[in-house]
């Protein structure tokens, strides 16, 4: 699935990582420990991959948000 959104989407322009309140301010997104990846790319898409931190304290991408 991500190979195919790169492909689809574009040379990447920039990225920030941010917390689930910056992602959205007193929303609730996500459980605290979670981060959102947002992805800008050359031909102007968007989009956010959740990473949950796994047992072991490292992230897995597991949603994609567009």
């Amino acid at each position: 699935m991500y190979s195919g959104l790169v492909v689809e989407s574009g040379p990447l322009k920039s990225y920030k990582l941010l917390t689930p309140n910056e992602y959205a301010p007193g929303k609730g997104v996500l459980p605290e420990g979670n981060l959102m990846l947002e992805v800008y790319t050359a031909r102007k898409a968007a989009f956010t991959v959740v990473l949950t931190r796994t047992p072991s304290g490292d992230y897995r991408a597991t949603q994609l948000v567009r």
